[in-house]
């Protein structure tokens, strides 16, 4: 398993992100990045490539 590299504000940004998941629920994740679907709380703190790693 690679070592994940992390700063404290990414963190911060990943938490927020699945607590606002879990206030605005969608079928799958890629919805909350997506143009018709976008999420602007959660696409503009943080991509989606780095939300998946």
């Amino acid at each position: 398993m690679p070592h994940l590299r992390i700063t404290e504000s990414e963190l911060e940004a990943f938490l927020g992100t699945l607590l606002k998941m879990g206030l605005v629920p969608k079928p799958r994740y890629s919805m909350y990045w997506s143009t018709e679907l976008r999420c602007d709380a959660i696409a503009d703190a943080m991509s989606r490539n780095r939300f998946r790693e």
